[in-house]
């Protein structure tokens, strides 16, 4: 895969805002979900599910992880499933470079990556595939 600007930045837009993505965020969201429940306008809660849904489904696309299972844990269990997934999302390296773009790197090493098929936290990469060795 040949390195292109146009791509890079077309990453960079899909990606959630950084607050969106922070605890307090998540547990301020929480806080209005059950608020919300609690009143006569609870409907305006599928709304926050769907925003935080985007946010989660952004997330995950934008470092390559498979966005399907979250995506839909957080509209159907809303505010707790986001809540989870914020603390449960990939941080540091594992966040900056995706499993897909270690895999198609021709020159990469041979070592432990985050695991692409999302099975667990780490998968052995032999210099050419995918083993079936994982960490646990």
């Amino acid at each position: 895969m040949n390195y292109s600007p146009q791509l890079e930045q077309q990453q960079q837009q899909q990606q959630p805002p950084a607050w969106a993505l922070q605890p307090a965020t998540a547990w301020i969201y929480l806080v209005v979900a059950i608020a919300l429940a609690l009143s006569p306008v609870y409907y305006f809660g599928f709304i926050l599910a769907i925003v935080a849904a985007v946010f989660t489904y952004q997330d995950r696309k934008a470092h390559g992880y498979p966005a399907f299972w979250w995506t839909l844990a957080v509209v159907i269990f809303g505010a707790l499933a986001y809540l989870f997934y914020v603390y449960k999302r990939p941080r540091g390296a594992a966040a900056v470079q995706s499993p897909q773009a270690v895999a198609a790197a021709p020159s990469t090493p041979a070592d432990w990556y985050p695991d692409p098929r999302g099975e667990a936290r780490l998968r052995y990469w032999d210099g050419a595939n995918w083993t079936d060795h994982i960490s646990s």
